[in-house]
């Protein structure tokens, strides 16, 4: 069964590399560029993996996963936080997240990351 990833980034051009590169690889794979509608999401829906930025518009990615890490049914799944931002591998652990890749990042390591993390 295909893993299903849950990617959630502003950037539109990020958040279509990271999707086209997952689904290539085999991965069933949904978007969103709000965490709002994620939040929406994630009540109703598992995920094998949750690929999330650390800062989004209107909302923050570490406020997001610590809302998730709270949840007794989705504080399992994995948080792969994303970032642009220098100082954000120090703020990144405080939120519960399982893992973190700054960008930009090489599609290898991407790849790589969620394969150890989506098991």
């Amino acid at each position: 069964m295909k893993k299903h990833i849950v990617v959630v980034d502003d950037d539109a051009a990020i958040l279509d590399a990271i999707g086209l590169t997952l689904q290539e690889e085999g991965y069933k794979v949904t978007t969103f560029s709000r965490g709002h509608n994620f939040l929406h999401f994630i009540k109703d829906n598992d995920a094998d993996l949750i690929i999330l930025d650390m800062l989004l518009s209107g909302m923050d990615g570490r406020d997001i996963t610590k809302a998730i890490k709270k949840d007794k049914d989705k504080k399992d799944i994995p948080v792969l936080m994303i970032s642009a931002h220098p100082s954000a591998f120090k703020s990144v652990g405080i939120s519960g997240a399982d893992a973190f890749l700054p960008k930009p990042f090489d599609t290898l390591d991407l790849l790589l990351e969620v394969e150890r993390l989506a098991v």
